[in-house]
């Protein structure tokens, strides 16, 4: 890995025109050595992908292209499945579980695109640190022998802290051997991960998060609309369970009845969102 380091930061073996792209080769020595959990490879996952994907930083589509291309075109899912647990591409898969275990560092995407429309789930792979799910903030621990530690925080006792790295692993700190513990609004998952993929990899990407949904044997709402609905034979009745003074800003969101979804293990209790922008 140090020869690998000093490839990036030396240009050797790399074309001229690409020798400009790497510039952080100090900062992800001091980066590693600073936060033994914080695996290297992901460090250099978004440098790496620059070379085998655009000659020059300035070839890289921007944000707003690989937005634009997922929200407006079809992509693959079989393919976006592949790179979902490619480790060389996307490499989604060393942080995020999809069969409902949260066993990894970052959120658990079981059912995500029952949870999230296809512009949420762009920002959220664009932007990572824009929108946080709550409890997977990134934690730095300062430890008495001036280790720094980084992750998110799986499990803490009277006696230890466990927190798990972007690599999977969980590191167990003594209560007592902490110093400091800060939070971060910078997320765990890093920037740039899209720079190694084309727009329609991206789109492929995002094509297959949005087909992370529940099984449709176990909710009626993963059915498709039936072309008539039946009048009720009894009354519904309707809780709601916001005030009526929770509003969302105008423009922000879709206004009327915006969904409706079955509420897993009740077989005649539904949820329903009618929202007033």
């Amino acid at each position: 890995m140090p020869s690998l380091l000093g490839t990036v930061q030396h240009g050797s073996g790399l074309d001229p025109g690409r020798e400009r792209i790497f510039t952080l080769p100090n900062q992800l020595k001091t980066l590693t050595r600073r936060f033994p959990i914080f695996p290297l490879s992901l460090a250099l996952f978004a440098i790496v992908q620059v070379v085998s994907g655009a000659e020059t930083v300035s070839e890289i589509p921007d944000l707003e292209a690989y937005r634009k291309h997922a929200l407006t075109h079809e992509g693959d899912v079989a393919h976006g499945a592949k790179l979902f647990v490619d480790e060389q591409r996307a490499a989604c898969s060393k942080c995020h579980s999809v069969d409902g275990s949260a066993s990894k560092a970052g959120p658990d995407l079981f059912a995500v695109g029952d949870k999230f429309g296809r512009g949420d789930l762009v920002d959220a792979v664009l932007t990572p640190s824009a929108t946080i799910s709550p409890g997977y903030g990134t934690v730095i621990v300062d430890t008495k022998e001036g280790m720094e530690f980084l992750g998110i925080v799986k499990q803490t006792t009277d006696a230890t802290l466990q927190l798990m790295g972007a690599d999977g692993k969980l590191v167990s700190i003594a209560t007592a051997d902490i110093e400091k513990k800060r939070g971060s609004t910078v997320s765990l998952m890093p920037e740039r991960l899209q720079a190694g993929l084309s727009l329609q990899e991206f789109t492929d990407l995002t094509e297959y998060l949005t087909t992370l949904k529940q099984p449709e044997s176990t909710l009626v709402s993963s059915r498709a609309m039936p072309s008539f609905i039946p009048e009720l034979a009894k009354p519904v009745t309707a809780r709601p369970f916001f005030s009526q003074e929770l509003k969302v800003p105008p423009g922000k969101v879709e206004t009327g009845l915006t969904a409706i979804h079955q509420v897993p293990g009740l077989s005649n209790v539904f949820l329903v969102l009618h929202q007033r922008g």
